[in-house]
């Protein structure tokens, strides 16, 4: 009988998981079991909706109804027409990028925009800007989508109803001329409008002295902005730089993702992970985070305590007496309420590191706590020495805009309002449902709503102006630090809607209305810093105007107001009873990226749901309340729940979530939305319930409804089969005997994950190898031989020349999921839609896996890009029975998409599942399943793709392709140059994934130039090979993730 040489790991093949996608998946469930080890584990489910038998019953009906119809169906004619006069600057092929900008509440993002032929495709960073440094994130790719959305207006509506541009200027002007001296004329907007728009806006109040301007926007740094205020006066900001801190504290704070400058904060951050030599383990950044929901940022913490967000404060007073004790203080701070029993040894040592560390700490908080937990932070950052700077802009005091959102309400329901603009802003849907604005909204004379779509608000108001996208406008925008950017248009508006500043300048009464002139009045006028060509020309090729920052200042914190505010700051401890709900902006945001496709299907970072929204909860509490959510026949079952706090409810399903806080639901805003195709429909608006402008709603109670829905989670598609993510840390391994090292980490526990603390890095540098498989079971090319040492099989490629590869450094990648946005952008990816992603065939060519490890309680969180890996040795080509997917003479495994027959052979051969396969026609090339309606319509929307890229249809298989286009673009550029195309310098070509990675995480190039930075890092001690044994030689490889945690908690 033949030896079963994977007998001695049979055991630990059928063992626990140590690193895991799900609960179901850490207890072994038939459910996730069931999906790993078949042919094709979810892309083959049937649909819920038709069987094939209906299909023909359909067809037949078809044939029959159609031999009656005797009038012919022609072919509809299309034209391809030339240019009367070439543009001379437009080159057929070549890409054109424009500097612009993207104005937000927490300061402007600086954008590279890429255009083929006059079409916006592609939205990168601006590496010359301050506050994006060449990165992006998933928010800022989706405006290029959201450009093209067909669903915005193409005329005013005027309640609802198409009307004409002229007849929305006389109803502007007749209720304008009402508003004597602006009497009665609110305007409602955003908390930067950027430097043309907020002149205006004074414009308008020099004319009109008794209008009102109001300010409100769920994205907006209020908080922070109200507590820098109190510390420091009106008008003041402030500003972080992480370049030389080692220690950070995040308090209920995702500053890794979002919030005023966080790319570059990203940035800094991944920078100091990315250690490469055990010495360089000394200079990596320590992150403690407190937070009561899972966010991306906690999940890349060394150490990560769970506690009530309506806690916050009590958690900041208990350092703040830590550190007293420390003698790095700010004064008697009040002890606060009782925390959880392992928050004492936490505060404790986080308060040693930050003393130790003077000049080297910084603590950041985040917008669900109020001003007085901010201004104590920023307190003690200055007590402590932190890299934390203050400017002073505009001395107006501050009120928060809950404050005055529920003023302009209350002004509506006393008939004080005759007048009400409101600019791009959707009140009616993101406003705190205790505040009844749409009601109010109904009691003002007239209502006009600006918005690039027309939103719940536009649907309320008496008129909706089109507004035009940014992309289709001039201005300028403002950065967090000051930095101004000119926003140049790329195209025309497409649906002929106006500019804001054109809206802006109506609503003042200016006579000039374009935005060009409004913008350069701003900028070019006598004494202003661009009056010169040369200057005007410099500051749109660069995107930014030189020394336009704002200037730091001297201030010094107040800090007996301080005290006084965070004494009298009341706190609410939720109890098993009496629970606290945390609304947060996720993919989604507030709303208004929801009728965008790309987001919708985007996972969320921790949940991986997708087409959804619910209620996350910890396991603890689910249990607690009798709900059984989980994975059922391929979809996650979800028990429906009513969720009750001051009289106003929501039922919304419930998503067991390890790591949260167990007296914590967490919710994401923006869903529930009643406009949009899209969105329309798409999960459960949370708004209703909240009260205040925290975003956190205190004495929720919960009660099940009985009933059920279906989930869309990704969390365990297209799982690797086996058990593949167990670790040890080095003390585990030297703890064993030598010769059982490498047992320990056999096949049935090849690690996936591999991580180590930086202690241990120090320790054993090449730790990350030890995760291999033990060489006895590495396939070789010639099975039945098995040497005692690897061998490579035979091999007749000489592999010469450029040969590509790619390095993902796990340390420095935050789980943003930018990379496959990006993708989506550059390659043309479709949007398959909810029914689809349920049956498991999500297009996504990177999925970014999530692995929790530790207790259901308290887990660490790990995230994992894996896209196709290239493999020298690929399983996919050889089963191909056209040869449609081949390996190219640089190293590529590529797609011949017109050649491929749609076995999906290649993809059941696939070991790292990363194949997808279009079983319908997702791109809509032939709109076989699009209504006339909409084919119309989505015409827009293929204004987006990229026309280097192939579009695939039904029936043709798809994956990385290392950006090939982008390489060929490389070696085209060479060749004019007249340089040699077979030798590109290192970092000429850059794929969509690195281009848009704010951690740079990603790195891509030639791996046989040893002068190249991928070269070095496949040197590197970190780098290691995902599935070893198999012996499939992947071309993109990763760095062992490292953990700078503190021994006192370890």
């Amino acid at each position: 009988m033949k030896k079963d040489p994977y007998a001695p790991y049979r055991e630990q093949m059928d063992a626990p998981p140590e690193h895991w996608r799900s609960l179901e998946h850490k207890d072994g469930a038939a459910e996730v079991k069931d999906t790993l080890d078949v042919e094709f584990p979810n892309g083959a489910a049937p649909s819920a909706g038709w069987s094939r038998r209906d299909a023909m019953k359909l067809a037949g009906a078809a044939l029959s109804l159609s031999a009656c119809d005797k009038l012919p169906v022609r072919r509809p004619v299309e034209e391809i027409l030339p240019f009367v006069r070439m543009p001379e600057q437009v080159i057929p092929g070549v890409r054109m990028y424009y500097a612009t900008a993207m104005q937000r509440s927490e300061g402007a993002l600086g954008l590279t925009v890429e255009a083929n032929q006059g079409r916006p495709t592609k939205i990168e960073g601006n590496p010359n800007h301050p506050s994006s440094l060449g990165a992006s994130d998933v928010w800022a790719q989706a405006e290029v989508l959201r450009l093209y959305d067909p669903e915005r207006a193409r005329t005013p509506l005027k309640a609802g109803a198409p009307s004409t541009w002229a007849d929305f200027d006389a109803a502007l002007k007749e209720a304008l001329g009402r508003t004597a001296n602006g009497k009665g004329l609110a305007v409602l907007a955003e908390d930067d409008l950027g430097p043309t728009g907020e002149r205006l806006l004074k414009a308008l109040l020099a004319k009109a002295s008794e209008a009102k301007v109001y300010r409100f926007d769920p994205l907006a740094p209020d908080q922070s902005n109200l507590g820098a205020q109190l510390a420091f006066g009106p008008g003041a900001r402030v500003h972080f730089d992480l370049e030389q801190t080692k220690v950070i504290f995040s308090l209920d704070s995702d500053f890794l993702v979002s919030g005023p400058d966080h790319l570059k904060l990203a940035r800094q951050f991944g920078k100091s992970r990315a250690v490469h030599t055990a010495e360089d383990g000394e200079s990596m950044k320590r992150l403690y985070a407190v937070e009561a929901a899972f966010t991306a940022t906690g999940s890349n913490a060394d150490h990560r305590l769970r506690v009530a967000s309506s806690q916050g404060a009590d958690v900041l007073r208990a350092l703040a007496r830590a550190l007293q004790a420390a003698g790095v203080g700010v004064g008697d701070v009040a002890e606060g309420a009782a925390l959880p029993e392992a928050a004492g040894g936490f505060i404790a040592a986080l308060a040693k590191d930050l003393a130790a560390h003077k000049g080297a700490g910084v603590i950041l908080v985040g917008e669900r706590q109020p001003p007085a937990v901010h201004a104590l932070a920023y307190a003690l950052n200055q007590v402590l020495g932190s890299a934390m700077s203050v400017s002073v802009g505009d001395a107006t005091p501050r009120t928060s805009m809950h404050e005055q959102l529920a003023a302009l309400t209350k002004a509506l329901n006393d008939n004080a309002v005759d007048t009400l603009v409101m600019v791009d802003v959707n009140p009616v849907f993101t406003a705190p449902g205790a505040l009844g604005f749409g009601e109010a909204l109904a009691k003002a004379k007239a209502s006009f709503h600006f918005g690039v779509l027309p939103e719940e608000t536009g649907k309320a108001a008496t008129w909706h102006a089109p507004l035009a996208h940014f992309l289709e406008s001039w201005g300028d925008a403002r950065a967090w630090d000051g930095t101004a950017s000119l926003v140049q248009p790329l195209i025309l508006p497409i649906f002929g809607a106006r500019p804001l500043a054109s809206l802006l300048a109506q609503l003042a009464g200016e006579t000039e209305l374009s935005d060009r002139k409004q913008l350069e009045l701003t900028w070019r006028g006598a004494g202003q810093s661009l009056n010169g060509e040369k200057a005007w020309r410099r500051a749109l090729h660069d995107g930014v105007v030189a020394g336009s920052a704002r200037t730091p200042a001297a201030a010094q914190a107040k800090t007996a107001d301080v005290l006084s505010a965070i004494a009298a700051e009341k706190t609410v401890t939720p109890t098993a009873d009496s629970l606290e709900l945390v609304a947060m902006h996720g993919h989604a945001k507030d709303g208004r990226l929801t009728n965008v496709s790309w987001i919708m299907e985007l996972p969320d970072t921790m949940s991986k749901l997708v087409w959804d929204n619910a209620v996350l909860m910890a396991p603890g509490t689910a249990k607690a309340l009798g709900i059984d959510s989980q994975v059922r026949r391929n979809g996650y079952t979800a028990d429906l729940v009513t969720l009750t706090a001051g009289g106003r409810s929501i039922t919304a399903p419930v998503f067991v979530l390890p790591g949260l806080s167990p007296t914590t639901l967490v919710m994401n805003l923006g869903y529930g939305r009643t406009m949009g195709e899209v969105a329309k429909g798409v999960g459960v608006n949370v708004a209703p319930l909240l009260d205040n402008g925290l975003n956190v709603v205190s004495g929720v109670k919960v009660a099940k409804t009985g009933g059920t829905v279906v989930l869309c989670s990704t969390q365990d598609h297209f799982s690797v089969p086996g058990n593949p993510f167990k670790e040890l840390t080095f003390a585990q391994m030297t703890a064993q005997p030598k010769d059982a090292k490498e047992r320990a980490l056999g096949l049935g526990a090849r690690p996936l994950f591999r991580t180590a603390t930086a202690a241990e890095f120090a320790k054993d540098p090449h730790f990350a190898e030890k995760g291999n498989s033990p060489e006895e079971l590495v396939q070789l090319g010639t099975p039945k031989s098995r040497p005692t040492q690897l061998k490579q099989p035979v091999d007749d490629v000489v592999y010469e020349g450029q040969q590509w590869g790619m390095v993902i450094d796990l340390s420095s990648c935050i789980g943003c999921n930018i990379c496959a946005v990006a993708c989506v952008a550059e390659n043309n990816i479709p949007v398959v839609g909810r029914e689809q992603v349920l049956l498991g065939r999500e297009m996504h060519w990177i999925r970014v896996d999530r692995y929790f490890t530790g207790d259901v309680d308290t887990p660490t969180a790990v995230h994992q890009p894996v896209a196709c890996q290239h493999c020298e040795n690929a399983p996919c080509e050889p089963v191909c029975p056209v040869g449609a997917t081949t390996h190219d003479e640089e190293g590529i495994n590529s797609m011949a998409y017109n050649r491929c027959i749609g076995t999906r052979y290649c993809a059941n051969n696939c070991p790292f599942k990363v194949r997808r396969f279009n079983y319908l026609d997702f791109t809509h090339s032939a709109n076989v399943y699009v209504e006339p309606y909409w084919q119309e319509r989505m015409k827009t929307l293929k204004l987006q793709r990229n026309p280097d890229v192939s579009v695939r249809y039904r029936g043709v298989m798809e994956k990385c392709t290392y950006c090939t286009q982008r390489i060929e673009e490389a070696k085209i550029s060479a060749k004019r140059r007249g340089e040699d195309r077979k030798k590109l310098p290192d970092g000429a070509i850059t794929p969509a994934c690195a281009q848009a990675c704010p951690t740079q995480a990603i790195t891509f190039g030639n791996i046989n130039d040893e002068a190249s930075k991928v070269h070095a890092l496949k040197q590197s001690e970190r780098n290691y090979e995902l599935l070893q044994e198999l012996n499939v030689r992947p071309r993109t490889s990763y760095l062992a993730r490292v953990r700078n945690e503190n021994e006192e908690l370890s």
